[in-house]
C-alpha cells in the first residue's frame, strides 16, 4: 500500500499545484487561448497543450515515477549520505534535458534570447517538479530516516563485552 501511495501521491500533488498555478495567472485563461495556440512558442501554447494531453502527461509521470522515481528513492534511502549527490545529478539531468527540448522546439528566428528563456522556463519546470517529488517522498517514507538503536556487535562491542 506505501509503495501505491509513494506512486500516485507525489505526481498527483504536483500536477493539483500546477493546475492551481495556471488557474490563478493572470496572463492565461485556457478557454480564451484555444488548441490552435499550441505551438506557438508562447506560454499560453505550452499551457494549452499541458490542459489538452494532461491525462496523457498524468499517466507519463505515474510510469516515471513507478519506475524511475522509486528507484532512485531507494538508492537514497540506502545511502541517505549520497542523496545531495544525486539529487545534484537530477538537476543537471533536468538542465540537460531542458536544453535539448528548448533546442528542439525553438524557432531561430525568435534569436537566442528566446532560446536562452524557454531553457530556464524548463529546467524550472523539471526541477521544481522533482523536488517537490522527493520531498514528498520523504515525508511519505519518513520512517526510514529514523535513527536505529544500535545492534548488538555493532561498533565492536558483544554481548559477552557488555555484561
Amino acid at each position: 500500500m506505501k509503495k501505491l501511495i509513494m506512486v500516485i501521491l507525489p505526481p498527483v500533488v504536483v500536477f493539483l499545484l500546477i493546475d492551481a498555478i495556471i488557474k490563478y495567472a493572470v496572463h492565461y485563461r485556457y478557454p480564451e487561448a484555444g488548441i490552435s495556440t499550441i505551438g506557438d512558442g508562447t506560454t499560453n501554447g505550452l499551457i494549452t497543450y499541458y490542459q489538452t494531453f494532461k491525462p496523457v502527461i498524468f499517466i507519463i509521470a505515474l510510469l516515471t515515477q513507478a519506475t524511475i522515481a522509486l528507484s532512485m528513492w531507494k538508492r537514497i534511502v540506502a545511502r541517505p549520505g549520497a542523496a545531495f549527490a544525486r539529487i545534484l545529478g537530477l538537476i543537471l539531468l533536468c538542465a540537460v534535458l531542458a536544453i535539448g527540448l528548448s533546442y528542439v522546439i525553438w524557432d531561430r528566428a525568435t534569436g537566442t534570447g528566446r532560446f536562452i528563456h524557454i531553457c530556464w522556463f524548463m529546467a524550472a519546470v523539471q526541477t521544481g517538479y522533482w523536488l517537490i517529488d522527493f520531498a514528498l517522498l520523504r515525508l511519505i517514507d519518513y520512517k526510514s530516516f529514523a535513527p536505529r538503536p544500535p545492534e548488538a556487535g555493532e561498533h565492536g562491542h558483544t554481548e559477552a563485552s557488555q555484561s
